[in-house]
């Protein structure tokens, strides 16, 4: 089992204090609003290889050459990624 902690911030400020969000590749995640400030963690039961997209196109059609793996196989460590998003 492997375990990602990354911080996603967005442009969208958030009222409240912060909140840590467990993605387990099992369960429906049914309210998928994140913050300014918080963590999502990607605890998976199975091992998935969980990639992130360079941009909306790549993921929209699958392209994986635009795509950076995030896990490695039967890893037990993390990862902290911080993401930012800028608007132009």
């Amino acid at each position: 089992m492997f375990l990602f902690l990354f911080f996603l911030l967005f442009v969208l400020p958030h009222p409240s204090c912060s909140t840590t969000i467990l993605v387990d590749g099992v369960s429906e995640w049914k309210d998928p609003k994140v913050y300014v400030g918080d963590s999502i963690i990607f605890k998976h039961q199975y091992q998935y290889k969980l990639y992130i997209f360079q941009n909306q196109g790549a993921f929209n059609v699958c392209n994986f050459t635009q795509a950076t793996l995030l896990t490695k196989p039967n890893s037990t460590s993390y990862t902290v990624f911080l993401i930012s998003c800028l608007n132009l």
